[in-house]
C-alpha cells in the first residue's frame, strides 16, 4: 500500500511484477488457472442439456491431512475419478479426466 501511495499504481504494479514474477510464470507454465469444473459444465449443458454431479465416495487420513476421492457423473454415467487434499481439488482433477473422456470420445486433443 505504501508503494501505491508513495509512487502510484505503476510503481506498485512494477513491484509486483518483480517479487511474483516467478510465482505467476509457474502457475501459467503448471496450468493452475484453468477452470475445467466451469468447462466441463459448459460442455455438458451444451451437449447434455444437464450438469455434471460430484460424488464424494471416499474420505481418508487424519482430520488435518485428509485426502478425498470424488467422482463425476453425466447423465449417470461415470466420466472422470479425481483425488486431492481438498474436496475442491478432487472435484477439478475429476473434471480434468470427465474432459479428457469427452474430448476423446470426440477425437479432440486435452488441452
Amino acid at each position: 500500500g505504501a508503494v501505491y501511495l508513495d509512487g502510484g499504481y505503476e510503481s506498485a504494479r512494477q513491484l509486483i511484477l518483480r517479487l511474483f514474477r516467478e510465482k505467476i510464470d509457474s502457475v501459467l507454465a503448471a496450468g493452475e488457472f484453468y477452470d475445467f469444473k466451469t468447462e466441463l459444465q459448459e460442455k455438458t449443458q451444451l451437449l447434455y442439456a444437464t450438469i455434471p454431479e460430484y460424488r464424494t465416495v471416499k474420505q481418508e487420513g487424519e482430520e488435518h491431512n485428509k485426502t478425498f476421492t470424488v467422482e463425476v457423473f453425466i447423465n449417470g454415467r461415470k466420466l472422470g475419478t479425481g483425488f486431492g487434499k481438498s474436496k475442491k481439488k478432487a472435484e477439478t482433477n475429476a473434471a480434468k479426466k470427465a474432459l479428457g473422456e469427452l474430448r476423446s470420445a470426440a477425437g479432440e486433443a486435452l488441452i
